[in-house]
């Protein structure tokens, strides 16, 4: 019985579209997940530059232009 009511309480809460109140929340949070694999990714990038020409490594400079 109580399988049920959990089951109809999903369903109910599945169905209902999202208030713009939690739009906006969505919208804010895939911004700045945006914006924080942005950052990372920059990092990552200069910290490969900067590895290549420290260590004048072919695979390390290859692998900088295949990434």
């Amino acid at each position: 019985m109580r399988w049920r009511q959990s089951t109809k309480l999903v369903l109910s809460l599945e169905l209902q579209p999202p208030t713009e109140e939690e739009m906006k929340k969505l919208a804010k949070s895939e911004r700045l997940a945006v914006h924080i694999s942005n950052a990372v990714n920059l990092v990552l990038f200069v910290a490969k530059v900067y590895a290549s020409v420290e260590s004048r490594s072919l695979a390390v400079i290859a692998s900088k232009i295949l990434n």
